[in-house]
């Protein structure tokens, strides 16, 4: 390096600063425009969403969570939650399709008689079940 001359990270970095300058003044910043405000969800008396697409209140469901499977007949719907009765943890289906075609499973634990509430954030999937909800451990 002679006299006088600037190392070439110097140079660099003179550069890339000059080059950030001459993109904020051509291209500034956008302000973005503030959050709509949207209605908030009607819910009946018992906190419940009144509308819930594809879900038919007092219909028997099969539901795949994150980490399991639970049977149970649908009482409640809310933004956050689904609240199932006769409700039941199945911790074995067997081969999954015949489940469903035949509505038997290889180990049912079943809750407790009264209310389950599930997380709607966790659920995979969900059908209908159209056999008769599992009662008795197996």
């Amino acid at each position: 390096m002679k006299a006088g001359e600037t190392p070439a990270h110097e140079q660099t970095q003179r550069r890339q600063r000059r080059s950030i300058q001459t993109t904020r003044k051509t291209n500034p910043v956008k302000k973005t425009k503030p959050v709509k405000k949207t209605k908030p969800v009607k819910k009946t008396k018992h906190d419940e969403v009144e509308t819930a697409p594809g879900w038919k209140i007092g219909s028997p469901y099969l539901i795949r969570t994150v980490t399991m499977i639970q049977t149970g007949r649908l009482i409640a719907v809310s933004e956050h939650e689904l609240v199932l009765e006769d409700a039941a943890w199945i911790a074995d289906t067997g081969r999954f399709s015949d489940a469903l075609r035949g509505g038997s499973f290889v180990e049912i634990e079943p809750f407790p008689d009264g209310e389950v509430i599930v997380g709607r954030g966790s659920i995979i999937d969900a059908c209908a079940f159209p056999f008769a909800l599992p009662r008795e451990q197996k």
